[in-house]
């Protein structure tokens, strides 16, 4: 794409903060404009050097008159803010009661960020967090990136290891989640990153490589936010730093999901094409599974046809499964009649979706379906996606249904799955004396039996053609 790329609110943001610092050039305000210096934005305008701003502003320092323009122009000494005075400021700003204001106010002062002002505005900003959303410190986390990514990614990682050592922030956002666990600090480090990555990727490639203090799962995280820098300067780099990932890095899918949002800033026929000219597979698994997500919402019957072009290949399987599921909701026959006209891989899982969904508003007429049905792997996987819907309102049958999968290891998989959530439900004796004469092996009575972890039972159990999570690969 030729337009500059942006993916997100706080990066729109972003971007303007550092449009408006090229525009409202430190120090350079019209110093002999008093109606410009009156006029103004609020708590940071005033007319006299010797005097405080209205509306309860900072104590203004120099010989500068503030103006609409450059607020800060009074605060503004030898071209920059000093670290106590962007303090003082960042304080005001969040202080400041009509957001309009706050949110004008805020990029203006991004945009007379440095690296030496940069850490106390930070801890400023975190100790107004009544004001200071989540939003606005991703916003600056990500301008101060960009002036100075090693510097940002040293204090963050030298906070993370004090307030480690006195047991963390706590109190923020949950078990890991908030600003001070390591759940917030990865979301903190991914906004450094992002902005770092957006003026230089390669530096922010080399940190993020070499620090060994994080771990594999924050650095796919980490690895994302640099994908997110990058959108910002276009897909086609974006793409490069993707596709120059090992292989066998599991994030390369997620990470193009960031990317295929992107793309479908432009519309549909540019996001189809450009999965279609994707040729890693792992690659465009991720992006087709994105794009065919928005596809279906705006024209389910186009994104079936197209979706069936590319149905038998291990790249397809998830996009498969979310026609077959979307469809069958509303058509289960409708999904039926498209599975026929797959190429022969892709059928049983449809088959799978659409009894399962059958089976949820109508389970006389899936199952008298079934009965119809000779035996087949098509067969063997209706059969699960139809078990999967009774077992937790009718094990019992459920398990009569299983019974009936001719694939010997599918069969087994399958009565695990419905057995375990008889087992746990309110009808544990009866579950108890059938699986005294299952035939089941005895790992797969111990799965059955097994105390549950959390997350067990979502959307059937976890085993087998009945056990993935709606909405799961």
């Amino acid at each position: 794409m030729n337009k500059p790329i942006v993916i997100s609110a706080w990066l729109v943001s972003c971007a303007a903060a550092f449009g408006l610092g090229n525009y409202f050039k430190i120090g350079k305000a019209d110093q002999g404009s008093d109606a410009a210096a009156g006029g103004g934005t609020g708590a940071f305008v005033s007319v006299d050097p010797s005097s405080t701003g209205g509306g309860g502003g900072p104590q203004v320092r120099g010989t500068k008159k503030a103006t609409a323009e450059n607020p800060f122009a009074a605060y503004v000494r030898g071209g920059v803010i000093s670290p106590e005075d962007m303090k003082t400021l960042m304080k005001d700003v969040m202080d400041e009661n009509d957001p309009l204001k706050r949110s004008e106010l805020f990029n203006k002062l991004l945009a007379n960020l440095t690296p030496e002002n940069a850490k106390e505005a930070y801890a400023q900003l975190r100790d107004s967090r009544g004001r200071g959303d989540m939003e606005k410190s991703q916003l600056f986390l990500n301008a101060w990136g960009r002036i100075d990514g090693a510097g940002a990614m040293t204090e963050l990682m030298a906070r993370r290891t004090a307030e480690g050592d006195n047991g963390g922030r706590g109190g923020r956002g949950g078990r890991g989640g908030g600003p001070g666990g390591r759940g917030g600090d990865a979301f903190e480090m991914m906004s450094i990153l992002s902005g770092w990555a957006t003026t230089d990727a390669g530096e922010a490639t080399k940190y993020l490589n070499s620090n060994e203090t994080i771990d594999d799962r924050e650095k796919g995280m980490l690895q994302n936010g640099i994908v997110q820098g990058l959108l910002v300067n276009g897909v086609g780099e974006a793409m490069q730093y993707v596709s120059d990932l090992p292989t066998g890095d599991n994030s390369r899918e997620w990470m193009m999901r960031s990317i295929a949002d992107e793309v479908m800033e432009g519309g549909l026929d540019s996001a189809t094409s450009w999965v279609n000219s994707i040729s890693d597979s792992q690659l465009k698994q991720g992006a087709l599974n994105s794009v065919v997500g928005q596809y279906m919402r705006e024209d389910i019957d186009a994104a079936a046809k197209w979706v069936a072009t590319m149905a038998g290949e291990s790249y397809a399987s998830d996009a498969v499964r979310q026609v077959a599921e979307q469809m069958a909701q509303t058509d289960p026959q409708k999904a039926l009649d498209w599975a026929d006209a797959l190429a022969a891989e892709a059928q049983p899982q449809v088959y799978r979706e659409a009894l399962n969904e059958w089976a949820k508003t109508d389970v006389t007429a899936a199952s008298e379906y079934l009965l119809s049905m000779n035996k087949s792997p098509e067969r063997d996987q209706a059969i699960t996606g139809l078990t999967s819907s009774l077992q937790r309102e009718d094990p019992a049958s459920a398990i009569v249904w299983a019974q009936d999968i001719s694939d010997p290891q599918l069969q087994q998989e399958t009565l695990t799955s419905v057995a375990r959530s008889w087992y746990y439900s309110d009808d544990k004796e009866a579950a108890s004396a059938w699986l005294e004469t299952s035939g089941l092996p005895a790992e797969a009575v111990e799965k059955v039996i097994a105390e549950p972890n959390r997350g067990d039972f979502r959307g059937g159990g976890g085993f087998g053609g009945g056990g993935r999570r709606r909405g799961g690969g």
